[in-house]
């Protein structure tokens, strides 16, 4: 297989975004289908790609000029169309969050497991080079253990319009960004949690969504992990949309502002800055790693249980907010 055969499932931001990242990778990539539930949405979609709309998801799934699809459904859409896919023996790279609940969450990993199908979550920062990098010099040991990371994700209730009818929580929604990168530095899994939320200003606005919710975490090899989600900073501030996270070790720290296009490094021998890329690049990096691996040529960057794992944190702290009490898990127990 020279080029790895892709539909498309969902013809909105997200969809658009991983299209046009197909693009860019066209000499080992193909955008051959596409559907959304809106037949105008996928026809003008199709036309802007050069790929064909199809009528129907089976329609689509039952081609037998497809390997892979990108699912780009809104978040209570996923499991369906996984399940389809898996059965219909397609490949498949889903947006994130994987799921909004755990039983559904579950039932996607069944059926990736069942089928043997290659399968990735789209955890988009994993493929930020800034990030890799940050990844890269923990692994060298360049700021010595890991102690301690800190988190914060800010927004504004316009950032929460592709989902304002669905009752989902802005820590399920953009929180799964940073509990992944928590996860994926600190080399463990969270055990206890313990989170507060600020509620009523989004729900006034028509959302159904909390306003922010700040979460204290310990994981199992005592990395200390604090974030914040929100979504109710004011329009035009100049920390709407701002995102940064430190990472401290026993030797060293690194911060990562997201608004700048670099990251840096300190210890006791020196500061150092490291250039990133931009954010229409990530999804590049992220479709690229994904025909890699659906082609047998490179690692699974984001797994299932990847994806279940943030999921699972991140109902755990709403959990915690609902009952101003700390939150086990056991990770002995699969989720």
């Amino acid at each position: 297989m020279n080029q790895l055969r892709v539909g498309i499932i969902g013809c909105g931001n997200m969809g658009r975004r991983h299209a046009e990242a197909y693009r860019y990778h066209r000499h080992a990539a193909r955008m051959v289908c596409c559907y959304d539930i809106r037949p105008d949405i996928a026809r003008k979609f199709a036309q802007n790609f050069t790929c064909v709309a199809d009528p129907s998801l089976e329609h689509l799934l039952a081609r037998d000029d497809i390997d892979a699809v990108s699912i780009c459904t809104i978040e209570s859409q996923h499991l369906a169309p996984v399940r389809d896919a898996a059965n219909a023996g397609k490949h498949i790279l889903l947006e994130k969050p994987i799921a909004m609940t755990l039983e559904e969450a579950r039932a996607i990993r069944d059926a990736v497991v069942r089928t043997g199908i290659k399968f990735m979550v789209a955890h988009l920062f994993r493929f930020d080079q800034r990030c890799a990098h940050v990844k890269q010099q923990i692994d060298s040991g360049r700021i010595g253990r890991v102690l301690s990371i800190d988190c914060r994700f800010h927004g504004t209730a316009s950032q929460q319009d592709r989902i304002k009818d669905v009752e989902l929580s802005v820590f399920v929604f953009r929180g799964c960004h940073g509990l992944d990168l928590m996860r994926w530095y600190a080399q463990s899994e969270a055990v206890r949690v313990y989170a507060e939320r600020l509620n009523g200003r989004m729900r006034s606005l028509g959302y159904h969504s909390d306003d922010a919710l700040f979460c204290l975490m310990r994981f199992a090899n005592g990395v200390i992990g604090s974030i914040e989600v929100n979504a109710h900073v004011p329009a035009g501030h100049p920390t709407a949309g701002r995102a940064d996270m430190t990472v401290i070790g026993s030797e060293g720290m690194i911060q990562i502002d997201f608004a700048a296009p670099w990251y840096t490094v300190a210890d006791e021998h020196s500061i150092s800055f490291s250039q990133g890329n931009q954010k229409d690049l990530w999804f590049r990096e992220e479709i690229g790693a994904f025909i890699d691996h659906a082609m047998g040529q490179g690692p699974n960057m984001a797994t299932v249980d990847d994806g279940i794992a943030a999921l699972r944190i991140s109902l755990a702290a709403i959990e915690s907010a609902e009952s101003h009490r700390p939150v086990q898990l056991d990770w002995e127990t699969r989720p």
